[in-house]
């Protein structure tokens, strides 16, 4: 039972991997699906305004050092490396 248990992934320690930056960027989440990018990120940055964004949608061109905007094809796969601004 033990051998059983140690084989299943510890799911908020693989998010937290996947959710630290890179420089403010997180190039490692392109070609996920959307909803575990913005968790990851979340997961490790709480501070941040993380926003998922479908891909050609109208946004404001301001820049904040608190919103990171992770937009999202069709397939709701992250296309662009999201990025603090």
């Amino acid at each position: 039972m033990a051998s059983e248990l140690e084989s299943i992934p510890d799911k908020p320690k693989e998010l937290e991997k996947i959710g630290q930056a890179i420089d403010g960027r997180w190039p490692h989440v392109v070609g996920m699906d959307v909803e575990e990018a913005v968790a990851a990120i979340k997961s490790t940055h709480p501070e941040l305004h993380v926003h998922s964004v479908p891909e050609g949608a109208m946004v404001t061109m301001d820049m904040r050092m608190d919103r990171v905007r992770v937009w999202f094809g069709a397939d709701k796969k992250v296309v662009n490396p999201p990025h603090i601004g």
